[in-house]
């Protein structure tokens, strides 16, 4: 969207709107006109590739840029799985 990536929450079909939350909470109700490409995953998300876990920093000419522990990547969308939010990146320490 113009705001950025989020979430399709639903779409109401009597009269097209589009349901988008965004990480900070915000939701937009939105035409279809104003939805963009759907993504594997946004900005922040948790991810899962072959090279480890790692944090998805931006999405530029249909490849992510990731954020590993050693390293920061340029992956495709094929080689990407969103994990679940709770899950930390494998370099991160708990305390």
């Amino acid at each position: 969207t113009l705001w950025g990536p989020g979430v399709l929450e639903a779409v109401r079909p009597a009269d097209d709107v589009h349901v988008v939350a965004f990480k900070s909470g915000m939701l937009a109700f939105l035409d279809a006109a104003s939805v963009g490409d759907v993504v594997a995953a946004a900005m922040g998300d948790v991810v899962k590739t072959p090279f480890g876990q790692g944090v998805v920093l931006g999405y530029r000419r249909r490849v992510f840029v990731v954020q590993f522990s050693y390293a920061v990547g340029y992956i495709q969308p094929r080689d990407l799985e969103r994990l679940p939010d709770k899950a930390p990146p494998a370099a991160c320490a708990i305390m």
